[in-house]
């Protein structure tokens, strides 16, 4: 069957073939969940379905927006990866139009989930869905203000890197009193867990010092250690 939908995928009947392959995905799916794919037999006809999907949809140019919707729907219930990483693999069929649009639907969504932060609510959370490639990470939309990009990523404070790479953004935008607060919060957040390095020497800046720390007067890592105890 999929022998035959890649013959279809790149001729005139792209658009048939793109539904068909999303049918064939639908089915594979369905039946990895009653079988014993120990072997990897289905994951390999997913991979074959998925490609052919994207030959399909390159040839049929489907509207944009509308296929960006649909990509991003697959992305977000997929168990299995087969769309995971959509909005790079499909870059070309969805264009600026189209990645536009998933990164709105990427930022609504991610709107929508709880904050996390260190501690227990990391662990309440769990993993990330996979929204959050395009909301935190991905390229933002031109529209997007500073302030509503810090915002994305304060959504996800659920780790020392989160804290780190949050503060070089803010460092990136010519924000530094923004990034040695988000330094200093990240430190003291995990003060009972390893102090993180790069947190501490971003924190030690001399550009991001006031002059009495610039003379020695800063605070040390074990102070924020104290502080958190206190």
């Amino acid at each position: 069957m999929l022998d035959a939908l890649a013959e279809l995928a790149a001729g005139p009947q792209a658009a048939r073939a793109l539904a068909l392959a999303e049918r064939a995905i639908e089915r594979i799916e369905a039946a990895i969940e009653n079988i014993d794919d120990s072997d990897g037999h289905c994951g390999g006809l997913l991979e074959c379905a998925r490609d052919v999907h994207l030959v399909a949809a390159r040839a049929a140019k489907p509207d944009p927006v509308a296929f960006a919707r649909g990509l991003f729907a697959r992305e977000m219930a997929d168990g299995y990866g087969v769309f995971s990483g959509s909005a790079r693999v499909y870059a070309d069929v969805l264009g600026e139009p189209g990645l536009d649009e998933y990164r709105r639907l990427a930022a609504e969504a991610w709107a929508k989930l709880p904050a996390r932060v260190g501690g227990r609510e990391r662990q309440r959370f769990g993993r990330l869905p996979p929204v959050a490639r395009y909301s935190r990470r991905g390229s933002p939309s031109a529209t997007a203000t500073v302030a509503a990009r810090i915002a994305l990523r304060a959504k996800d404070l659920s780790s020392t890197w989160a804290y780190w790479e949050l503060a070089q953004f803010c460092l990136s935008q010519g924000r530094e009193d923004e990034a040695l607060r988000w330094a200093e919060d990240g430190l003291f957040v995990f003060a009972d867990e390893r102090p993180d390095e790069r947190l501490d020497v971003l924190r030690r800046r001399p550009s991001l010092q006031s002059e009495p720390e610039r003379r020695g007067g800063g605070s040390s890592v074990a102070g924020v250690r104290q502080g958190a105890e206190l």
